[in-house]
């Protein structure tokens, strides 16, 4: 059975996934986004840098980091 509709970010059979992580700068986000990049996924990390920093997630080509604030509509779906 197959887990989404879209295959593209499906992890079935090896594939990888697409991973929108806020609060990336934090601590436990930064964790996870490293640990899910290693994986091979691709992260898009997210921060609004109030009490986090995305500058301390650490160089992976897996890893976007965007600042921006979820309540922020537009940009939002600009990422879409």
């Amino acid at each position: 059975m197959e887990l989404f509709q879209n295959k593209q970010y499906c992890f079935y059979k090896g594939r990888s996934m697409r991973i929108v992580i806020t609060g990336a700068g934090g601590f436990i986000g930064r964790a996870l986004a490293s640990s899910l990049a290693n994986k091979g996924h691709q992260i898009l990390a997210l921060d609004n840098n109030s009490r986090g920093n995305l500058d301390l997630i650490e160089t992976n080509p897996n890893i976007e980091h965007i600042t921006c604030d979820i309540l922020d509509q537009s940009k939002i779906i600009s990422l879409t």
